[in-house]
């Protein structure tokens, strides 16, 4: 603020910039999108990166509809090795707005493409898991799950490997093979162990409590 009052358009664009991404890292999300918003306006260079920030923000809080403008908005500016992560988070995004034919688009958009990396594969395949699963298509939900867990495999993405397991469990409780969805939620949660993310730990539990009621 007082860079702008001063003048400083540039350094106010700058420090912005800065305080978004320091708000997204506590998760204090609208800040960050307010933050982002007002570095866009003075015009920062890194657009992409900001829209970006935007869309990732408003996907947490649950604006998928925003989420999804910004993302485009970043993707409108993305450069070929950039586009596949966007193309990602669009198709979360519309998958969590429930808009799954849109959603799996954007998704089979980022297993095809050549500057998508394995560890990027494997978790565009596990949402199009999720995504099946969702529409009550268990076979192609397994099929996408087993292609993800060889992309974390390769990529030695030990989080991936346990989101693949994980809906690989899932998939086999839907399909009534309570042992083999006991082993893949147990495989889930030991790889959950690596996995910072606190929900892919719960995810696992919950899904192996499930196969050890029935």
């Amino acid at each position: 603020i007082h860079e702008r009052e001063a003048g400083r358009t540039t350094e106010a664009a700058e420090a912005y910039a800065t305080a978004a991404g320091r708000a997204a890292e506590v998760f204090a999300h609208r800040a960050a999108i307010e933050h982002a918003e007002a570095a866009l306006a003075l015009g920062h260079p890194d657009a992409l990166a900001l829209h970006a920030l935007i869309g990732r923000a408003r996907t947490r809080l649950g604006d998928y509809a925003g989420a999804v403008a910004a993302l485009e908005a970043a993707a409108a500016r993305a450069t070929p090795a950039d586009l596949p992560a966007i193309e990602w988070e669009i198709g979360r995004a519309r998958l969590r707005r429930g808009d799954l034919a849109a959603a799996d688009r954007h998704l089979a958009t980022v297993v095809t493409d050549p500057a998508a990396d394995a560890a990027l594969i494997a978790r565009a395949w596990v949402d199009r898991s999720v995504l099946r699963r969702r529409s009550g298509d268990v076979e192609g939900a397994t099929d996408a799950a087993t292609a993800a867990l060889a992309a974390a495999s390769a990529a030695g993405d030990g989080a991936s490997t346990g989101a693949a397991r994980r809906m690989l469990g899932l998939c086999a409780l839907d399909a009534g093979d309570p042992a083999s969805a006991r082993h893949e939620l147990a495989e889930a949660l030991r790889a959950a162990d690596d996995d910072p993310d606190p929900t892919s730990r719960i995810a696992a539990l919950v899904g192996l409590a499930m196969a050890t009621a029935t």
